[in-house]
């Protein structure tokens, strides 16, 4: 059952997060809206919220990519996926051995700013902000840059792993 916006904050709310190992509530209002999940029980040593600005910036591929690792198993514990945000130079592609590389967990690519495009086994696809591309466990892939600017792009890898290696 899902609580409606503004429903009051009481002991059906209490035993849900407590009975879910939820710890640190913090009720800013009166409703359920208002209240935050501050962190979770055995988590409370890990930062749960990442800024990009915030988070250790990492050159990859040869320098033509910054990479920036937001969500991991190192950063908070995920243990399920990782989540990047990185961004390929102006110009420049990550394709390092002329075939591109590939990753046996499969991942996601999600463009956010600038344009650019990725190779996924032999065929090139645009991509530009708001765009989501998928890239199956095994395939050949590489990203690139378009001339005008930088490409930022999110990733997903599912289950974590290739992150470890950057």
């Amino acid at each position: 059952m899902n609580p409606q916006r503004g429903a009051p904050v009481g002991a059906n709310f209490r035993e849900l997060r407590e009975s879910q190992g939820f710890t640190g509530i913090k009720t800013i209002g009166p409703t359920l809206h208002d209240a935050i999940i501050e962190g979770e029980k055995g988590m409370s040593d890990k930062n749960l919220v990442f800024k990009v600005g915030e988070v250790k910036e990492k050159i990859a591929h040869g320098g033509s990519a910054i990479v920036r690792i937001l969500i991991s198993e190192e950063t908070c514990g995920a243990k399920n996926f990782a989540f990047l945000v990185n961004t390929m130079k102006a110009g420049l592609n990550c394709n390092q051995t002329g075939t591109g590389h590939s990753h046996k967990e499969e991942h996601c690519m999600f463009g956010l700013s600038g344009s650019g495009g990725i190779s996924v086994a032999g065929v090139k696809y645009q991509v530009k902000p708001n765009t989501a591309v998928f890239i199956p466990a095994g395939a050949m892939h590489f990203v690139w840059a378009d001339e005008g600017g930088d490409f930022t792009y999110i990733i997903v890898y599912s289950p974590p792993g290739p992150e470890k290696e950057l």
